[in-house]
């Protein structure tokens, strides 16, 4: 099966679940991965570090960089399967 069609069936399935029972950290893996299989590398400034929840992201995102499009969508793929089972 195509890894985009995958990616996009997750992506969307994702949004469906309640995520109260998931970890921040689990969260911000998600978000980055995301982020990196959609936009590639980080293309913002790093916010200030008082600025928790947008720094937090930032992070997220940031710590994918220089992996490629698609080895983040497979990772991505990977982290919501894990949550779904």
């Amino acid at each position: 099966m195509d890894i985009n069609k995958i990616f996009l069936e997750k992506a969307n399935q994702i949004k469906t679940l309640n995520l109260d029972n998931i970890s921040n950290e689990k969260k911000l893996k998600i978000y980055g991965l995301y982020k990196q299989a959609t936009e590639g590398d980080c293309n913002i400034n790093e916010p200030f570090s008082f600025r928790i929840k947008e720094h937090a992201k930032w992070n997220a995102w940031n710590e994918n960089k220089n992996m490629s499009q698609d080895d983040a969508k497979k990772q991505y793929i990977s982290e919501v399967e894990s949550i779904i089972s």
